[in-house]
């Protein structure tokens, strides 16, 4: 299958629930901000996912790099990435997960805008809200279970479910490949 040329190359972080909802393949789309540089996403672009990780202290091999995902315990080795300072062993958030440790990528299919309040049951379960204990909690109700889901993340004025945002909803495919093995030689910067 040709897929259409990236123009765009940028990470994503996700919490461990999504990791393994989106390893699943039950999660198909993620809805932003329409203020996130994400909104300018466009049909073939790649999203490199960030995630939690754990630098082991008791393994340590010259030239190497010890972690585990924080989503699943699954351990790796792999070479010590040149442009980092040596870190101290220890968890770190999504935020702080350099692109050569990623291991998901997403292949953008669809991007459009609209209101988060505008999404549907059956869209809901696209967001994988199912994965969560938000659904039970919602007595079964799909987009009240977003709802919760959403103010975990999103607790400012103008952000939260009942704000209704401007977002950006990203249906994407999921690939079992970090993006350096995915485009080798990317670089660092982000865009492609």
């Amino acid at each position: 299958m040709m897929h259409p040329e990236p123009s765009r190359v940028l990470p994503i972080m996700f919490s461990g629930p999504m990791v393994l909802a989106l390893q699943d393949r039950c999660k198909t789309t993620t809805r932003r901000l329409a203020s996130s540089p994400l909104a300018r996403l466009r049909l073939g672009d790649l999203l490199w996912v960030r995630e939690a990780i754990h630098i082991s202290g008791a393994k340590v091999t010259p030239g190497r790099l010890v972690f585990s995902y924080g989503a699943d315990a699954l351990e790796r080795e792999v070479p010590w990435p040149k442009r980092l300072a040596k870190p101290l062993p220890g968890p770190r958030i999504p935020r702080f997960m350099p692109q050569e440790l990623s291991r998901l990528t997403l292949r953008v299919v669809q991007v459009h805008e609209e209101r988060l309040q505008h999404i549907e049951d059956r869209q809901c379960y696209d967001e994988c809200v199912g994965a969560t204990q938000h659904l039970e909690a919602a007595g079964g109700d799909p987009r009240r279970a977003f709802s919760f889901q959403w103010d975990e993340q999103h607790d400012k004025p103008g952000e939260r479910w009942a704000d209704n945002p401007e977002v950006v909803a990203i249906q994407f495919t999921c690939v079992r490949q970090g993006i350096d093995a995915l485009i080798p030689g990317l670089g660092h910067g982000g865009v492609w």
